[in-house]
């Protein structure tokens, strides 16, 4: 892999972006929040090609540079480092002399097909046994730490930890829901295609990109779905709508009229819940 810096100038305004070379098989540009822009191609291609593509997406960047520039001003200095965890901020307090945190445990967000306190009450045994500094009861968590340096890092950990074991268990809820709704609408709609019949194979990342991912082969016959660790952080409505929106594309792969359709019956709200986590991803330091 090569890394090189670059610049150029467009319209009197100065763009500085990092090049990444490596053994890729697509372009793929990037507006990141400690980088900037970002661009990653074969290495094969020529080094002008970056700028190339930087020129032919430049309102796109130009857009993405406005908003993380918006959403930095947006956070007071002592907020950049929060943590959230099912769209509930955690705030430091001192207590006995210590650095702890303690507060409320509560969910946000209101999801379509199963009722919040049954969620909780799983998630709380879940969260309960990640940790062995963090200590839970029905309402309340406590961290053991020094400072408030190691607390963010702890409450970091414990988030990443309950990723794998909290999304699996929600993913599995709904693929039963989703399985249940498909064996009725498949036939109805003449929907030509097997992959909704065996629940994906569920890969738990930690990506920034994008909160959810399908993978289907046709060549193998096979599909996986990814999600990101950081949708621990947002409400529970809204890792409903991510899960949902990655299993109708076992059916429909791409975002077509067709796909929006399904989605319809699948969850009536997605249009308003793709808004707020928009909304949600511009003021809040969910990763």
């Amino acid at each position: 892999m090569k890394t090189i810096t670059q610049s150029f100038s467009y319209q009197n305004k100065e763009y500085s972006y990092v090049v990444i070379l490596d053994n890729y098989k697509t372009v793929r540009i990037r507006v990141k929040k400690d980088i900037g822009i970002e661009i990653k191609m074969p290495k094969s291609y020529p080094l002008n090609y970056a700028k190339k593509a930087l020129l032919s997406h430049i309102d796109w960047i130009n857009e993405k540079l406005e908003l993380l520039q918006t959403y930095q001003n947006q956070l007071p200095k002592s907020e950049k480092d929060e943590i959230f965890c099912f769209g509930k901020q955690f705030i430091t307090k001192p207590i006995h002399k210590k650095m702890a945190v303690m507060e409320k445990i509560s969910f946000t967000g209101t999801p379509f097909y199963f009722n919040t306190h049954t969620l909780f009450t799983k998630a709380i045994a879940i969260l309960q046994t990640s940790s062995p500094n963090i200590r839970l009861s029905a309402t309340e968590i406590f961290v053991e730490c020094k400072n408030e340096k190691e607390l963010l890092q702890k409450l970091s950990s414990w988030r990443s930890k309950t990723a794998e074991q909290f999304l699996s268990y929600y993913y599995t809820m709904l693929w039963q829901i989703f399985s249940e709704k498909m064996q009725v609408h498949v036939p109805r709609l003449g929907i030509k295609t097997h992959f909704h019949q065996t629940m994906p194979y569920l890969q738990i990342r930690t990506c920034k990109r994008v909160f959810g991912s399908c993978k289907i082969s046709r060549k193998d016959f096979t599909c996986s779905i990814m999600l990101s660790r950081h949708l621990m952080g947002l409400p529970l409505e809204y890792i409903e709508f991510v899960i949902l929106h990655e299993f109708c594309h076992l059916i429909f792969p791409n975002h077509s009229p067709n796909f929006y359709a399904l989605f319809d019956l699948l969850l009536p709200n997605h249009k308003i819940l793709r808004q707020a986590i928009i909304q949600w991803s511009k003021t809040h330091n969910t990763f």
